[in-house]
C-alpha cells in the first residue's frame, strides 16, 4: 500500500515540474540589465546587456521579424515583453553567455515603433549601432560581433557595410536573400542583402543556414552566392546544419516555415548551433 502511495506521489511531482526553456536555467547566474544610451540627437537606443565572467568578446543580437523586444523592468528584473522572446536568438541568449560572451540584445530605438526592413538598412540604424559598439568597446575593451537572425541579418550586414570601424565580425543565421513583393524594399532590393554592397565588408563573416529551411525568403541554396559576394572579408565561412525536432506545442504558428520553432529557427539544435558559432568566433583570435 505504501509503495502505491509513493508511486502516485512521484507521478504528481513529475507532472507538476514546469518545463524550462533553453537559457532560462542560466538567467540567475549572470548580471543582466537594461541599458539605454543616446545614439543620435535626442534619440535613445535600449538594449538588454548580459555580462559573462571572463568574456572573450561581446555579441550584439538582432532578432528576426520587425517587432521590438519591448524591454521593461518587471518586479525589479529585466523582461522581454514581446512575442520576440520566442525567437532563436532570444531563446539562446544565455547559451552565448555560457560560452563566454557578453550579450547585447537590441530593441527598437526611441523614434521607431518597430524594426522594419527599410529602417534596418538605414543610416540612422547604423549610427545607433555605431554608438552602441563604441559604448561596448569602452565598457569591456573586447571585440564586438554583430549577430543577425533572418530579418535581423539585414541589420547585421547593413551595419557591417556602413561601419568600417568598431565592428570585428558578423554572423548571419538564415540570411534573407529573397524579398517579397509586398515588402517596401522589394523594388530597390529584390534580392535583399545580396543587393547590398557586400564587397565593402572586410571583417570575418560566418554564414549559417539549416539545410531544411523552407522559408521562401531565406533559401539555403543562396549561401554560396552570398559567400562569393563578400570577397574582401578576411575570413568567410558557410556552415549548413541538419537535424532538430518537430514542435508539437500550443503555438502552432511558431512552427510555420519561417517561424522560430522550425528548421528556419534551428529548433531542437540550439545548443549545438551556439557552440559552433562561439568556437568560430574564438578561433579568429587564436
Amino acid at each position: 500500500m505504501f509503495s502505491k502511495i509513493m508511486k502516485r506521489c512521484l507521478i504528481v511531482l513529475v507532472i507538476a515540474i514546469p518545463i524550462v526553456c533553453i537559457g532560462s536555467v542560466y538567467a540567475n547566474d549572470y548580471s543582466t540589465k537594461i541599458v539605454e544610451i543616446e545614439t543620435r540627437a535626442n534619440i535613445k537606443q535600449k538594449f538588454l546587456l548580459i555580462t559573462a565572467p571572463n568574456p572573450a568578446g561581446t555579441i550584439v543580437l538582432f532578432e528576426g521579424g520587425v517587432n521590438p523586444l519591448k524591454l521593461k523592468e518587471k518586479f525589479g528584473k529585466p523582461k522581454i515583453d514581446s512575442i520576440m522572446e520566442n525567437g532563436f536568438l532570444m531563446r539562446t541568449r544565455y547559451e552565448y553567455v555560457k560560452q563566454g560572451f557578453n550579450v547585447a540584445a537590441i530593441d527598437a530605438p526611441s523614434d521607431q515603433k518597430k524594426l522594419d526592413l527599410k529602417f534596418r538598412m538605414s543610416n540612422n540604424h547604423a549610427a545607433d549601432i555605431e554608438s552602441l559598439a563604441v559604448y561596448l568597446k569602452k565598457e569591456f575593451k573586447l571585440p564586438v560581433w554583430l549577430v543577425g537572425m533572418s530579418a535581423g541579418t539585414i541589420s547585421s550586414i547593413s551595419c557591417a557595410i556602413q561601419l568600417q570601424e568598431n565592428i570585428d565580425g558578423v554572423v548571419t543565421f538564415s540570411a534573407v536573400t529573397r524579398s517579397r513583393k509586398k515588402w517596401d524594399i522589394y523594388e530597390s532590393h529584390p534580392n535583399c542583402i545580396l543587393d547590398l554592397q557586400l564587397d565593402k565588408i572586410k571583417v570575418p563573416v560566418l554564414i549559417v543556414y539549416h539545410k531544411k529551411d523552407k522559408c521562401d525568403a531565406t533559401p539555403p541554396a543562396d549561401a554560396e552566392k552570398f559567400k562569393t559576394a563578400i570577397f574582401n572579408s578576411t575570413n568567410v565561412k558557410v556552415n549548413m546544419f541538419e537535424g532538430g525536432k518537430t514542435y508539437y506545442g500550443e503555438y502552432k504558428e511558431m512552427a510555420r516555415s519561417c517561424g522560430p520553432y522550425s528548421s528556419h529557427g534551428y529548433y531542437g539544435i540550439e545548443v549545438e548551433v551556439v557552440k559552433f558559432v562561439s568556437d568560430y568566433i574564438k578561433s579568429i583570435y587564436q
